[in-house]
């Protein structure tokens, strides 16, 4: 009878051992399951999504039951940082030179540059290839002045502006100018006849810009171009714009430009009277960057666009725009407050390359929103229509999108690589987008009635929940700016057929009929590398 009972028990034991074990085993299954779908949903690891969550949590009930606070000390131990609100200096962008590139960003160029319009006063770029329909000769075309007017201080400048016609050509001599008080231009040029503010070589004059903004733009068809310009306000919420394109400001060019250490370096917005458009602006090959993240409470966004139709943004560097305040949110760039039209090309955009932390966008099309004030159709019904992102290169924005949708209407995103961040996000019933030829880590989210139509993409997948990012296996090095192709056929040809002419980040034509996906036309299997990103 004892020896029944001792047989009766040891079943027992192995039942209650198998049952342990394959409750053990459901638990870990529930754990992993969780786990792959909160990597899938939000795209980061999922111990700092699960932390982001339980830590105010826990704190709470630590501080409510300290006798036992034993009992939370262990999770508390297993929770990680988040670095959405924290910050790390991990080189110094001041010591870069101005000149990083030989396709986007400013260059030391000898001779000066024409510019360039349409024969609607559209104007053209002219630091790259042209794309087709751009090639035949432009209806205007000026090179700045041969008898220019020379200033070499900051009170011959500011009349120089104030006082400035069409066809002038106030040329900065090398030196410093430091502007206390904003330069407002408020003359027109014309396209036969542009105002033309420039210094002769990038690196020869730098504007060191001490007040909320350095100049105001109200005037139409002004140039400006190789000129650093400097935020050195003692508080950053002081240093807003370097430029502030505003009113009547129609068919300004910003080009080979340095600029620095800005909230809004470049902010463009309507008048008072929404006849007062700005449009059709261009912004070509500057590069923007802050030293560190910029201590404010206002809105960090190095290209600033609300309410201004048609304005090109192409062959820029777009890099370190953190946002130490309020949201720690910030955007390298957007179109928004109902405006239409726009693009987005062949810019090197890096959220994090000298420092890090914060939540940093790449480029969108509707930003955060627009206050209905600062709407072009006082409303917003959309915030931006027929906007279009192609051939751009989007690096390093790990706790974001590279890509943001809001209510942006029939927009076009084709032929990017957005690497080493969240993916895209298109939100909210006014957004509906055609997203083709794209190589793209994370995911492509359709939140809250957003339609996003998908073509001939690389994307991860399923594998989305494993993190993987699949810029690595198409390229060597993405993050560090080496796009040495790893598998060729994985892109080559297989993208979604374009238009005839377009031209590829390297500013290489693209095939129209089978083109390659990502921003890169991979003729002899190459791309164009950026070895100084990793610096």
């Amino acid at each position: 009878m004892e020896q029944g009972i001792r047989g009766g028990a040891a079943r027992l034991g192995r039942r209650l051992f198998r049952l342990g074990a394959v409750a053990l085993a459901m638990v870990a299954v529930v754990v992993i399951a969780a786990a792959l779908w909160t990597q899938y949903r939000f795209q980061e690891p999922f111990m700092r999504t699960w932390s982001r969550a339980l830590k105010p949590e826990l704190a709470w009930q630590r501080a409510k039951y300290p006798s036992i606070d034993w009992a939370f000390a262990i999770p508390a131990a297993l929770m990680v940082n988040d670095n959405r609100h924290s910050f790390q200096m991990i080189g110094d962008a001041s010591a870069e030179g101005l000149a990083l590139s030989e396709r986007v960003g400013p260059r030391v160029l000898a001779e000066p540059l024409p510019a360039r319009y349409s024969a609607e006063g559209v104007p053209l770029p002219v630091m790259g290839p042209a794309e087709d329909g751009e090639r035949s000769a432009p209806a205007a075309e000026s090179l700045p002045s041969a008898s220019p007017t020379m200033v070499s201080n900051t009170i011959e400048l500011a009349k120089a502006v104030r006082k400035a016609q069409p066809g002038d050509h106030i040329l900065l001599l090398p030196g410093t100018y430091v502007v206390g008080r904003t330069l407002e231009a408020m003359t027109s040029g014309t396209p036969e006849q542009p105002i033309f503010v420039r210094a002769a070589r990038l690196g020869d004059a730098t504007v060191q810009v001490r007040t909320t903004q350095g100049f105001a733009v109200y005037g139409a068809y002004w140039v400006f171009e190789n000129l650093s310009f400097e935020g050195t306000c003692p508080i950053d919420e002081y240093c807003e714009h370097a430029l502030h394109i505003v009113q009547s400001a129609k068919g300004t060019i910003i080009r080979n430009n340095v600029l620095r250490n800005f909230n809004a370096p470049i902010k463009v917005n309507l008048g008072r009277k929404r006849e007062q458009a700005p449009d059709y602006g261009l912004i070509e090959g500057n590069r923007f960057s802050n030293d560190r993240p910029r201590n404010t409470t206002r809105p960090v966004t190095l290209v600033d666009i609300v309410g201004a139709d048609g304005w090109r943004v192409a062959s820029n560097i777009l890099a370190d725009f953190a946002k130490v305040g309020a949201d720690n949110t910030s955007y390298a760039a957007f179109f928004k407050g109902a405006n239409r039209g726009g693009v987005f090309e062949r810019n090197l955009v890096m959220c994090e390359w000298k420092h890090r932390g914060g939540i940093r966008l790449g480029l969108s099309l509707g930003g955060g929103g627009t206050a209905h004030y600062a709407c072009r159709d006082r409303s917003c019904a959309f915030e931006n229509e027929g906007g279009v992102i192609r051939n751009n290169v989007i690096l390093n924005c790990p706790n974001d999108v590279g890509i943001y949708l809001n209510k942006a209407s029939n927009a076009v995103i084709h032929n990017n690589l957005i690497a080493g961040t969240m993916g895209i996000d298109v939100r909210y019933k006014q957004s509906d987008a055609l997203i083709f030829n794209n190589i793209i880590d994370g995911r492509v989210r359709e939140r809250d009635g957003g339609i996003a139509t998908l073509e001939a993409n690389a994307t991860p997948g399923w594998t989305a929940a494993l993190l993987n990012e699949v810029s690595n296996g198409l390229f060597q090095n993405p993050a560090k700016g080496d796009f040495t192709p790893k598998d060729v056929d994985a892109i080559a040809g297989r993208g979604k057929p374009l238009p005839a002419g377009r031209v590829d980040f390297c500013g290489r034509l693209h095939d129209g009929a089978k083109p390659d996906i990502g921003p890169f036309s991979l003729a002899g299997g190459k791309t164009c590398a950026e070895p100084w990103v990793g610096r």
